[in-house]
């Protein structure tokens, strides 16, 4: 399996190794087969376009292809599971918890007084465009 940095496991390089493993794709090398033909050779192709050489069956969605994969598995019962989007960095930098995050921790000691106004920038970012704010901190020196 690969890991993909920010994501986990490449779900898609599992689908590939499972491929080679039973005999249905070759590899050589990076590089893939299938019936003979090189898959992708490092290109990223159009779906009309794949399906004129035989890359895709058919065209259709995510969904479409879980269930074909279902039938020739001769499935009747499964399940699909969503995970949920990973976080931008600036979620995981003002994520909650014990303390806060490394990252916080890291940028309350780089940006020292200046922490404090680049979180509440940060905040009205996630805040409704329309609408009207009064400062709540008032910062006597």
């Amino acid at each position: 399996f690969d890991i993909v940095f920010g994501e986990g496991i490449s779900q898609e390089g599992c689908i590939l190794d499972m491929g080679v493993q039973y005999g249905i794709i070759g590899k050589s090398g990076a590089f893939f087969s299938y019936n003979g033909n090189k898959i992708a050779q490092g290109r990223v192709w159009l779906g009309k376009d794949a399906l004129k050489i035989r890359l895709v069956d058919q065209l259709g969605s995510i969904d479409d292809a879980i269930a074909k994969a279902a039938k020739l598995a001769k499935m009747q019962d499964y399940s699909i599971c969503s995970y949920p989007i990973a976080k931008d960095w600036t979620e995981n930098l003002f994520s909650e918890g014990r303390g806060g995050s490394y990252l916080d921790e890291q940028m309350r000691l780089l940006l020292g007084e200046y922490y404090e106004p680049f979180a509440i920038m940060h905040g009205i970012r996630s805040m409704s465009p329309v609408q009207a704010r009064m400062l709540d901190e008032v910062i006597v020196k």
